[in-house]
């Protein structure tokens, strides 16, 4: 899908480096300056680490359900979220990218702000308040409304049956998740996409979000219907 939403990103005075690995293309936006091949072979060892597991275990990249659990592996917190939110592993793999490497950058280069976006998934360490743009498509709402968030360290990540090449059994436009971390959101913004069919849906997932510590917010989008949870939305 082409990256035009990247075109609405306020870069002020921060770095900005975009890197192409086989699937994967990431923007990377840092207070600090930060060296892009170093970026660069972390992902190549992720990817390193993905394939060599799917060739140990195939059902890791293809199964739409959970497989059985491995404790000791390098994708541990996968297969936790995995088996949580009862779909296959590849579901969280946009979201582990981006904490993985918003973990090494973290460790490498102490930023105030960060900003890590990897398929419309993203860590996000801003020292004052962020707003972000909610793209849904067709729906008359799409890029007219967006999210408020106060200065922190997030997660965000957005499921659509519209948009994008993931697989989603729902209906929405954009079910958009925000907790701590990227991998987190992105399970669960599947987990809950899924489940929206038709309107009177945006209920059920909400009471159902409401249980679940991890999440900080939920915005649904469904033609030009919008669900809001936990979270403060502006317009344009």
């Amino acid at each position: 899908m082409d990256k035009f939403y990247r075109l609405f990103v306020n870069l002020e005075d921060l770095y900005k480096i975009e890197i192409n690995y086989k699937f994967t293309n990431i923007l990377i936006i840092s207070d600090k300056k930060i060296d892009e091949l170093k970026i660069f072979k972390e992902i190549k060892k992720i990817y390193e680490e993905i394939e060599y597991y799917s060739i140990k275990r195939p059902l890791f990249l293809s199964s739409l359900f959970p497989i059985s659990f491995d404790n000791s592996s390098y994708f541990k917190e996968i297969f936790i979220y995995s088996n949580k939110t009862k779909i296959g592993p590849l579901a969280g793999i946009a979201g582990f990218f981006a904490k993985k490497i918003s973990e090494f950058i973290m460790r490498e280069y102490f930023p105030n702000n960060l900003i890590i976006e990897n398929g419309g998934d993203i860590f996000l360490k801003k020292e004052r308040e962020s707003k972000i743009l909610i793209y849904a498509g067709d729906s008359p709402l799409s890029m007219k409304v967006g999210i408020k968030l106060p200065k922190g360290k997030y997660g965000i990540a957005t499921s659509s049956k519209t948009v994008g090449h993931s697989i989603s059994f729902g209906n929405a436009d954009a079910v958009t998740v925000i907790t701590e971390d990227p991998l987190i959101s992105d399970f669960y913004a599947t987990y809950f996409g899924n489940m929206i069919k038709v309107d009177e849906d945006f209920e059920k997932v909400f009471k159902i979000a409401k249980r679940l510590k991890e999440i900080k917010g939920l915005v649904i989008i469904s033609k030009d219907k919008i669900g809001i949870y936990g979270v403060e939305i502006f317009k344009i």
